[in-house]
């Protein structure tokens, strides 16, 4: 195989690999106690405390289910100008002078 300028030889990148806690971890939620497995127990006992009233677990349960909200932020300053200044420059780079 050539290399062909610009192309990658590569696309897929480095294949992941997760850290031994990481593996070990993931290993033992797959692992069964009784008739779950404790991946399941431990979701079950999450959205229990969520119940229960600690606000830490009923973030997490809303984060996995909903998603997590989006978060905002101001970008310009009290008057405004600063996004002024940006829209500026962005429209005279496309070749739109603005007024």
């Amino acid at each position: 195989m050539t290399w062909v300028r610009g192309q990658s030889g590569n696309p897929a990148g480095r294949p992941r690999k997760d850290d031994p806690i990481t593996q070990a971890i993931r290993s033992t939620l797959r692992e069964k106690d009784g008739p779950s497995t404790y991946r399941v127990l431990l979701a079950r006992k999450l959205v229990q405390m969520a119940v229960g009233g600690d606000l830490a677990a009923a973030r997490e349960v809303l984060d996995r289910v909903e998603g997590k909200p989006t978060e905002r932020r101001e970008v310009t300053g009290a008057d405004g100008s600063a996004l002024a200044l940006l829209i500026t420059r962005l429209d005279g780079a496309n070749g739109n002078p603005r007024s």
